[in-house]
């Protein structure tokens, strides 16, 4: 019997069709996760907290996924602000981008995201992205 808790992904995306595309696609990838899907940051900052507080996986959640249609100012300043709570700090962040320059890149890295991923276009590619990102993330699924 695995007692481990299943992985919690935490998902922020204005778009509510991408939301629920790296959802689905996140529960393809892994039959044991469990995605949260937020359209605003007080949403997923809130859920972050109420985690925390709860301990729960020693922390809020195991793997935070920011994506594309997130102003970049507002990524930097959101980064910046899980990255400045104690509480919070250890999650690792990974943003989902379009092609951008490459500085806008190194400014992702230097306020603490863990990975910078441009989002592939095609289901398959974004299946394969996702897949080994939960294998880097979580380990290989034992069923």
């Amino acid at each position: 019997m695995n007692t481990k808790p299943s992985p919690a992904v935490a998902i922020l995306d204005e778009d509510g069709d991408d939301r629920l595309l790296l959802q689905q696609a996140f529960e393809l990838c892994r039959q044991d996760i469990e995605v949260h899907s937020f359209e605003v940051s007080e949403g997923l900052l809130g859920y972050l907290h109420e985690q925390a507080g709860h301990g729960k996986h020693g922390g809020a959640a195991d793997l935070v996924i920011l994506g594309l249609h997130l102003p970049w100012e507002f990524t930097f300043d959101l980064i910046a602000t899980i990255k400045s709570d104690p509480g919070l700090r250890q999650i690792p962040i990974i943003v989902l981008i379009g092609l951008v320059p490459d500085a806008l890149i190194k400014r992702f890295y230097d306020l603490g995201a863990n990975t910078v991923i441009t989002r592939p276009v095609l289901w398959d590619e974004l299946l394969s992205v996702l897949k080994k990102t939960c294998d880097y993330w979580f380990g290989p699924l034992h069923m």
